[in-house]
């Protein structure tokens, strides 16, 4: 039977799934009924019994340590506001120009694990640091009911709160010394022999960022990389890793000339590569890219000839098992997708074959090519946006890059040594200069960068669908299959192209944190910000949100008092949007004339909350997250003896639908 020859072919396709299928199970519980009923689909489909066996295993395994891990990240602490002193080590850390955001596991008053926000560059943190932070931690439980309103949270970091910290509020205290941060170490000291050789300050930032992970590129060629769709050079990735094997391969070529000694090669190989990420801290990409690397070599080391599909399918389920949540990383969608392009459209995008002498230029071409089909549907759904001229800046970038990466290597090793690198420096500095002159170009492109690209489920199925449909297209033998499959993609974009009207997300949302509260609006595809306090922008990346409900970045309004739209008013502190209305009170004797659905006390409110109510004929009270403890702590009991509810934003967001 096909079924029984396809799972003969790629025995841990199944394993995949069900360790997958374990960790979404944390969330989706009714997937174990799922899992209980593919065990008799299995023998049905005569599936090995081994493989079988082994889908259960990972199901459990994942969904085991998935479980345990989601339980750490929860606490009883009450987040009150109230700043207190926070003790803790610094476990990782990425800067920016003006701010560094880094994870910090506290261990006094309470245990707790943190993401922070150190709105400056000074201290200048580095992993393994003691630091005493003034301040007070957020739940990221309050986003439950709308998701999209976290800043850039990645679930697989297994923290539980976050924290803004502002200039002054932070002091390192101490060091700790263990094997992890020994390793972190290791990696900032291989960077600072970049940092002191000849080499440019712009090219020796670039290549420690690149080859070590131990550096801050720059906001503004942070942002020229992303434009060109070569974000993944700015840091270790896959592409470093295997560079980093490839310069090792060629070194020891001479040992492919005894046979004793050539299947060595590739351990010696695959020991160099983890020593290097080991070097570079042992971060997830570096790790996720190690064992990929491993698993796809040790069929070479074993003379099998295993599909390297099944291959990456085994990659997936060791890290899986490592850490379950990088299900939910999206530099792991980014890594399996480019992957899964690579082993679909690679070759078939490459007109020459393996043994033609223009094979390596026209994969030059092909595998960018190829990896941008795959991950298109990733960088749709996260980001909304697709860098159109990621082909050609790839193909340009990634024959430069590996040069680059090796000679800049070269010269800082060489200049450490005490050797004159004065020249060679200014070569590397050259490679650096077309390497931001191309991304500079993209990014200058502003029609090769659309933003608000929302998609939505149905569009990003089709995307999907389609892009299965072009490998049947690539790879099938038979015309007719490649006929009816191009069909299917031509019907499939007509059917997205021509769907109708666009749906949109009619809500209200207030939310804010320590420092800033505010109110957005989604409705009939205009988006709203109204800010509560002083600040006068969108607190964090408001694109999230707005886009996940339709709604373009140029349809997005900042409101102030006394303005008048279709879609929404505010006047007199009411706020008006598809049926629902809000009363801001600003602590003067005018008040709204008809009843609201809730009263806002924003931080300035010092007024009395009994006669607003009476007034209003209001059922909920909202209290902003930037308001003083001690006169939240009062309104919300006077809300509790007037029967009201509240919405205390330090826990919670108020979300309501538009009637």
């Amino acid at each position: 039977m096909i079924p029984r020859r396809l799972i003969d072919a790629y025995p841990a396709v199944p394993v995949a799934i069900g360790a997958a299928a374990g960790v979404l199970a944390v969330d989706y519980p009714w997937l174990w009924l799922a899992a209980v009923v593919l065990i008799p689909a299995f023998y049905i489909l005569r599936v090995g019994r081994v493989s079988g066996l082994f889908y259960i295993l990972a199901f459990m395994a994942t969904w085991w340590h998935a479980l345990g891990l989601e339980r750490s990240m929860t606490t009883d602490l009450a987040f009150d506001g109230r700043d207190t002193t926070w003790r803790g080590t610094v476990e990782s850390v990425r800067r920016a120009d003006r701010s560094q955001r880094c994870v910090v596991s506290f261990v006094s008053p309470d245990t707790l694990r943190c993401r922070v926000m150190l709105a400056d560059v000074t201290p200048h943190l580095v992993e393994g640091d003691v630091v005493e932070i003034d301040g007070s931690p957020e739940s990221m439980g309050r986003y439950d009911a709308c998701p999209s309103l976290r800043y850039a949270v990645d679930r697989s970091e297994i923290t539980s709160a976050e924290m803004l910290v502002m200039p002054g509020d932070c002091r390192i205290v101490g060091r700790v010394d263990g094997w992890w941060y020994r390793m972190q170490a290791v990696r900032h000291s291989l960077a600072s022999v970049v940092y002191d050789s000849p080499l440019a300050a712009s090219t020796s930032r670039l290549l420690a960022a690149s080859v070590f992970g131990g550096g801050d590129v720059g906001d503004e060629r942070r942002a020229a990389f992303r434009s060109g769709g070569v974000s993944h050079l700015l840091c270790v990735s896959g592409f470093h890793v295997c560079v980093f094997a490839f310069v090792v391969g060629l070194l020891l070529f001479p040992m492919r000339l005894w046979e004793r000694f050539g299947r060595m090669r590739y351990v010696l190989v695959f020991c160099a590569v983890w020593l290097y990420a080991m070097a570079t801290g042992l971060q997830p990409s570096v790790f996720r890219a190690a064992v990929m690397l491993t698993v796809f070599g040790m069929a070479r080391i074993l003379q099998r000839s295993a599909p390297a599909f099944n291959s990456l399918c085994v990659a997936v389920v060791i890290l899986l098992l490592v850490n379950p949540l990088w299900l939910y990383s999206i530099g792991f969608h980014l890594s399996v997708m480019a992957v899964i392009g690579l082993m679909a459209f690679a070759d078939a995008f490459n007109p020459c074959s393996r043994r033609h002498w223009m094979y390596g230029v026209c994969a030059g071409v092909a595998v960018p090519m190829a990896a941008s089909i795959a991950t298109a549907p990733v960088l749709l759904y996260h980001f909304h946006t697709l860098p159109l001229l990621s082909v050609p800046v790839n193909a340009a970038v990634s024959m430069v890059y590996p040069v680059f990466m090796v000679s800049g290597c070269v010269v800082a090793l060489l200049s450490w040594c005490g050797l004159p690198m004065e020249l060679p420096a200014r070569v590397v500095d050259a490679l650096a200069g077309f390497i931001d002159a191309v991304t500079g170009y993209a990014a200058d492109c502003k029609w090769a960068n659309p933003d608000g690209m929302y998609l939505g489920a149905y569009g990003l199925v089709t995307l999907c669908l389609c892009i299965g449909l072009l490998f049947v297209v690539l790879h099938s033998r038979r015309v007719v299959h490649r006929a009816i499959a191009g069909g299917c993609i031509v019907l499939a974009g007509a059917m997205a192209f021509f769907s109708g009207e666009k749906v949109y997300a009619g809500d209200i949302v207030v939310h804010g944190n320590g420092h800033a509260s505010e109110i957005r609006v989604r409705c009939l595809g205009r988006g709203f910000v109204v800010p509560l306090s002083s600040r006068g922008r969108p607190i964090g990346n408001a694109d999230a949100y707005f886009f996940d409900g339709g709604v373009e970045p140029d349809s997005v309004s900042v409101m102030l008092m006394d303005e008048i739209y279709p879609e929404v008013s505010l006047t007199d502190g009411v706020l008006k949007a598809g049926g629902r209305t809000l009363f801001i009170a600003n602590g003067s004797k005018q008040c709204a004339s008809d009843p609201v659905d809730a009263i806002v006390l924003p931080a300035r409110f010092r007024g009395p909350l009994d006669s607003l109510a009476l007034q209003t004929s209001a059922q909920l009270v909202i209290i902003v997250s930037d308001m003083k403890p001690d006169r939240r702590d009062r309104y919300a009991s006077i809300a509790d003896s007037l029967g009201l509810k509240v919405c205390d934003l330090r826990k919670e967001v108020y979300v309501a639908p538009l009637k």
